[in-house]
C-alpha cells in the first residue's frame, strides 16, 4: 500500500471482510516471495487476537529472503488493518504498527457494517444484542485511498446524526402551526426550490405557495416527480401533513435504532495498536 493511493483489492478484502484469499493469490507465487501463509489459529477456537494477546510463529529466512510482510484485518472496525510492509528481519527487530483505513467503505461504525459477527462482540457491547450484527453491509463507499484510521467516533446520540436524520416538523416549528401551506414551508426549510412543487402560481419572483391539499394533489398527479427522493415519497404516501410528520419521526426512530454503534472506549486507534517483535535463533 501507499498512503494517499487507492488500495489493492487483496488488502481491501482483508480489511473489509477478513478474507485472506486475495492476499494468498497475490503473494503465493509472487517473484521474490519465498513463503506465503495464513495464520488463523489463535487458540481455544478464537477467530482473532484479543487486546494485549500475542501470536508466535516461525519462519526460515535465508540468502536474499531477509524481509517479512504481515497484514491483519480488524473484526470490529470498518475497513481497518495493520500492515508491516517488507520489514527487515534481524535479531531484536521491533516494529510498531498504526491502524490503517484502506478506504474501501464508509466508517459507519455500526454493528451491521463490520466483519465481526454478533457472537464475537463482548457481552457489554450493544452489538452483542443486535441481530443485524451478522450483516457486514459494505455497500457504503469509502474514501478510496489509504490513510491512518481515525478510530471510532462517538456517534450514539441523535444530535450526532444530524447529517443523516430527516428534519422533523417540530424542529421546523410546523408541528402545531395553523398555516395551510405547511408542506411547502417544510420543503422550503429543507432547501427545495422547485416552483412546480411549491407554488400554485408564480408572478415574477413571487410564489403563491400551494396549500397542503393542493401540494398532495400535485404529487398524486405527477407520479414520476421526485421518485427517488425520500421526503417526496413520504409525502406521497401521507394522508395529510400531520401524517407526514408522524412518518418522518418513524423513519428517524428506525434510523436511530439501526445506529447502535461500536464503543469508542473499546476501539481506540489514537496510538499504534500492534507490535511485531523478531527473535532469531541461529
Amino acid at each position: 500500500y501507499t498512503f494517499g493511493n487507492r488500495t489493492n483489492s487483496a488488502l481491501g478484502a482483508l480489511a473489509q471482510d477478513l478474507d485472506t484469499n486475495g492476499m494468498m493469490s497475490r503473494y503465493e507465487h509472487f517473484p521474490g516471495v519465498r513463503d506465503a501463509r495464513v495464520i488463523g489459529d489463535f487458540g481455544t477456537e478464537r477467530k482473532f487476537l484479543k487486546g494485549g494477546a500475542k501470536k508466535e510463529f516461525t519462519i526460515k529466512p535465508s540468502g536474499n529472503y531477509n524481509r517479512i510482510s504481515i497484514a491483519a484485518g480488524f473484526p470490529f472496525a470498518n475497513d481497518g488493518a495493520i500492515v508491516l510492509q517488507s520489514g527487515l528481519i534481524y535479531d531484536g527487530a521491533e516494529y510498531f504498527l498504526p491502524a490503517l483505513d484502506v478506504g474501501v467503505e464508509a466508517n459507519l461504525q455500526t454493528c451491521w457494517s463490520v466483519p465481526a459477527e454478533q457472537e464475537d462482540f463482548p457481552p457489554n457491547s450493544e452489538c452483542s444484542d443486535e441481530k443485524l450484527s451478522d450483516e457486514n453491509d459494505n455497500s457504503f463507499a469509502g474514501e478510496n485511498y489509504v490513510s491512518i484510521h481515525r478510530g471510532i467516533q462517538d456517534l450514539d446520540a441523535k444530535d450526532d446524526l444530524d447529517g443523516l436524520v430527516l428534519l422533523e416538523c417540530k424542529d421546523a416549528g410546523l408541528d402545531n402551526a395553523n398555516d395551510d401551506t405547511r408542506f411547502a414551508l417544510y420543503f422550503i426549510e429543507e432547501g427545495y426550490d422547485d416552483d412546480f412543487l411549491l407554488c400554485r402560481a408564480v408572478a415574477g419572483s413571487n410564489c403563491d405557495l400551494r396549500g397542503d391539499d393542493d401540494f398532495l394533489a400535485f404529487l398524486d398527479s405527477n407520479d414520476d416527480f421526485g421518485s427517488d427522493d425520500v421526503l417526496i415519497n413520504i409525502a406521497k404516501n401521507s394522508e395529510d401533513f400531520n401524517d407526514f410528520c408522524d412518518r418522518v419521526e418513524d423513519v428517524n426512530k428506525d434510523l436511530e435504532k439501526l445506529f447502535k454503534t461500536l464503543e469508542a472506549a473499546i476501539f481506540d486507534f489514537r496510538n499504534p495498536i500492534a507490535q511485531v517483535e523478531i527473535a532469531c535463533d541461529y
